[in-house]
């Protein structure tokens, strides 16, 4: 047996490397920012504040899907291209495999190079959709606070670094391609520490809305840089002094069938789900509008860190399915889906149990939402996880089906809340969500991915669906039919 030292360092190495680890460091960092912040925020900030705030944090979070699905397609590739892969055949599945001892070079920086370049070109288009679509969103919203100038200057910086953010994305998706998670997410870390540092000295001395909102904005254009020089340190001869990257029309052309059919899917998942904080936001219930941003906030908070466990692996299984390691992909995938409905479960009922008490200790000036609604949007969210994952891992196939999954789904939920937003109001969101999910979304994910692998109920989902689903479903019902209070 090895000495106690020796297995101390032996196991930090082991999480110092761990791709799900540090990248668990670094969402708990940068949610602990949000986390600490919660109660300067609420005490702070009119209910006007706190509502432009959240609703400048999904504009934000928008940006990641107007690259139109070619950031998880090109992370996908890089990861082919490491795999030794030399492009697609006509199903659309990684050939000839003659480098799987290493990258094929020349493929990685035709890859790379489209990729780069395709990136520049968008930032122009994201700019414009911020300036236009973006502030015509804020607009009612920043006419609610007592000083609008206020609200349109940090809009201004929030449209300057998200461009410059959306921009630093192709280096985040060549990291990940690559499979250096584990290096960025500690650097990641490290950099939201810097962050809630310097949120909290701001929000002490009573920096205000435009204080916060730049320096944030501050640590995000930072963190572009960083990602740059990352991108330089792990250059797998492609990122070198004196490169320059060409745009290949072949690679664009192999790439695009993939892409195009991700981005409606995103488009028709995320970004509905979000549109949904948008159109509520026009509301004059500026108290109502502010706590289901908070609400929604909290949730985008718990999924990030349930998709780590499973997102993280991600370029491994690529780059397995390269090497046509069926058996492996199927043991890292089903224990990063276990982790991750686990760590949903946990963030769902921990946050039943203490919004609202810890909001009324901090003296926050809004309340958390009804039960019932955290209940429903927990339902909601975890029947999504589940097809997302799914989804993702069929997706390493390279036959993207994100159209079709989340085109059907989408239809269904803007039919759905149409029709009963007028009756039952914010309600309609989560619960046309739900239906639109168990209607279509997980099962038909969960078929692609089950015929794809082999894979059935029984030996797959038992060990990591059952348990977690069955304790959310009865906390969630028991707080919605008010049979136990939560």
């Amino acid at each position: 047996m090895l000495p106690l030292e020796i297995q101390r360092n032996s196991a930090i190495t082991r999480l110092w490397h761990s791709p799900t680890f540090t990248t668990w460091a670094s969402l708990a960092t940068r949610s602990m920012n949000l986390v600490l912040l919660i109660p300067f925020i609420l005490r702070q900030f009119s209910p006007a504040e706190i509502s432009l705030w959240y609703l400048f944090s999904t504009v934000i979070s928008l940006n990641l899907m107007i690259d139109l699905g070619l950031g998880v397609t090109f992370s996908r590739f890089i990861a082919y291209a490491m795999g030794g892969a030399n492009g697609t055949d006509t199903t659309e599945k990684p050939v000839d495999r003659d480098h799987e001892s290493g990258p094929n070079q020349s493929y990685l920086l035709k890859v790379v190079g489209t990729q780069q370049i395709l990136f520049a070109w968008l930032t122009g288009l994201v700019f414009l959709l911020l300036v236009i679509g973006g502030t015509l969103s804020v607009y009612r919203p920043i006419h609610f606070l007592s000083n609008p100038n206020q609200g349109w200057i940090a809009w201004s910086i929030v449209i300057v670094a998200t461009t410059v953010t959306f921009r630093g994305n192709a280096y985040t998706t060549y990291l990940q391609g690559i499979n250096r998670i584990a290096e960025f997410r500690r650097y990641e870390t490290l950099f939201s520490l810097a962050a809630i540092l310097t949120s909290v000295v701001m929000l002490y001395f009573n920096a205000g809305l435009v204080g916060l909102v730049a320096v944030n904005q501050l640590w995000n254009i930072l963190s572009v840089l960083r990602n740059r020089w990352m991108c330089y340190q792990y250059n797998e001869g492609v990122f070198v002094s004196g490169q320059s990257f060409k745009f290949d029309r072949a690679i664009l052309k192999e790439i695009w069938p993939a892409a195009w059919r991700s981005g409606i899917g995103v488009l028709m998942s995320y970004g509905l789900i979000q549109s949904s904080s948008l159109i509520y936001a026009q509301s004059n219930q500026v108290e109502q509008v502010s706590a289901y941003l908070f609400a929604m906030r909290i949730m985008q908070i718990i999924i990030t860190f349930a998709q780590a466990p499973f997102y993280s692996k991600l370029p491994l299984m690529a780059r397995l399915y390269a090497q046509d390691n069926r058996q492996q992909i199927i043991e890292v995938a089903q224990k990063g889906m276990q982790r991750a409905h686990w760590t949903f479960v946990a963030g769902f009922v921990g946050v039943a149990l203490l919004a609202e008490p810890v909001m009324q200790l901090i003296g926050s000036n809004i309340h958390f939402i009804d039960q019932r609604l955290w209940a429903i949007m927990g339902i909601a969210f975890f029947v999504e996880r589940y097809g997302a994952m799914h989804l993702q891992l069929y997706s390493i196939t390279n036959h993207i089906v994100w159209h079709i999954a989340n085109g059907f789904t989408g239809i269904i939920y803007i039919m759905l809340a149409l029709v009963a937003y007028p009756l039952i109001g914010v309600l309609a969101f989560p619960l046309s969500m739900l239906a639109a999910y168990l209607g279509f979304y997980s099962w038909y994910s969960t078929l692609k991915s089950y015929a794809a692998f082999k894979l059935n109920f029984i030996t797959f989902e038992s060990k990591q669906l059952v348990i977690p689903s069955l304790i959310l479903l009865v906390i969630a019902l028991n707080s919605i039919f008010h049979t136990v209070k939560i």
